[in-house]
């Protein structure tokens, strides 16, 4: 059975959560930039200036 150093596995537990949590910011933010690219192509393909 492998015992992990309890401070050493918190550190490594918190530093997951981030990352993850930086992972989900960038897919938010990169979903956002996209469907915001769409509306503006809709708007041009309608001939409406932006």
């Amino acid at each position: 059975m492998l015992i992990r150093n309890t401070e050493n596995s918190h550190e490594e537990d918190n530093a997951q959560m981030q990352n993850d949590i930086d992972n989900n910011y960038v897919s938010l933010v990169t979903s956002f930039i996209k469907e915001y690219e769409l509306a503006l192509r809709e708007l041009a393909n309608e001939g409406l200036e932006y």
